[in-house]
C-alpha cells in the first residue's frame, strides 16, 4: 500500500510519532500533542516489541524510509524508547542476516536512503555504538548479524554523506 499512495506513508510515519510520544519522546514530531498528557505511562513490553518488529519490516521492505526518523533526538532517548530502537534495528539487521550479496546490498540501500539528512543518520550510528552494538537483548547467536548490520550502516552512510566525521562512531 504504502508505495501505491503516499498517504499510506504519512499515516505510519504518524502513527510512529504518537507511539515515541507514548513512550515519553515529548519532542518527536515537532509541536507534541496538544492535550495535556505527560507521556509518562508504562507501555507494555510486548506491544514496544511488536510494533518495532512492525517498523522493521517496513523499513526492510522500503515501504518506509529511515527519514521518519528524523524529528529523533537518538542522544537522549528514553528507556522504553531505547528498547523500541534497539529491538527495530536489530529486527531489522536480522531479517537481512548475510545469507547474500542482495542482502547485504537491501540492507545498505536502506541506510543510503536516510543519507539525506546527515545529522539524523550521525544520531542513528551514535545509537548504534552506545547501544545496538553489544545489546543484551540480542540473543548470543545473532549478535554476529547486529555487528555486521551497524558496520553495513556506517558504509552506506559514509558513502553517501563523504565525510570522515564518522569514523569516530
Amino acid at each position: 500500500l504504502c508505495s501505491y499512495h503516499n498517504t499510506y506513508r504519512l499515516t505510519l510515519q504518524y502513527a510512529l510519532w504518537d507511539f515515541l510520544r507514548e513512550l515519553g519522546e515529548s519532542d518527536v514530531g515537532g509541536l507534541g500533542r496538544l492535550s495535556d498528557e505527560s507521556g509518562s505511562a508504562v507501555v507494555p513490553l510486548r506491544r514496544i516489541v511488536n510494533v518495532a518488529k512492525l517498523y522493521a519490516w517496513l523499513l526492510s521492505r522500503q515501504a518506509l524510509s529511515l527519514l521518519i526518523l528524523k524529528t529523533v533526538t537518538f542522544a537522549r532517548v528514553g528507556d522504553q524508547a531505547r528498547v523500541f530502537f534497539q529491538v527495530m534495528f536489530t529486527t531489522l539487521f536480522t531479517l537481512h542476516r548475510k545469507r547474500s550479496a542482495q542482502d547485504e546490498q537491501t540492507l545498505f540501500n536502506v541506510f543510503h536512503r536516510a543519507a539525506a539528512n546527515p545529522t539524523m543518520c550521525h544520531g542513528i550510528l551514535f545509537f548504534f555504538h552506545h547501544f545496538v552494538r553489544n545489546c543484551e537483548l540480542v540473543a548470543e547467536d545473532d549478535r554476529s548479524v547486529v555487528k555486521w548490520g551497524c558496520r553495513v550502516a556506517k558504509q552506506a552512510v559514509r558513502s553517501s554523506v563523504g565525510t570522515a566525521s564518522f569514523d569516530d562512531i
